[in-house]
């Protein structure tokens, strides 16, 4: 049996992406005056849990 090289247990990632989409400097400076910023949430990992044993390949792919 290989033994464990990396163990993750029930990791998870959330990050919050603004409503309001700015593309220019004028827009970031009224955005961060206001106070009711509209926020959504977007769940990139959740209670993700993996072994990779000595010898084997990792690899993370982004689509």
């Amino acid at each position: 049996m290989s033994k464990i090289a990396i163990s993750v247990q029930n990791i998870s990632k959330t990050f919050k992406i603004p409503k309001e989409k700015n593309s220019t400097l004028r827009g970031d400076f009224v955005n961060v005056l206001k106070k009711n910023k509209g926020y959504e949430r977007f769940e990139a990992l959740s209670n993700v849990s993996f072994e990779v044993r000595k010898g084997e390949f990792f690899g993370i792919i982004n689509l």
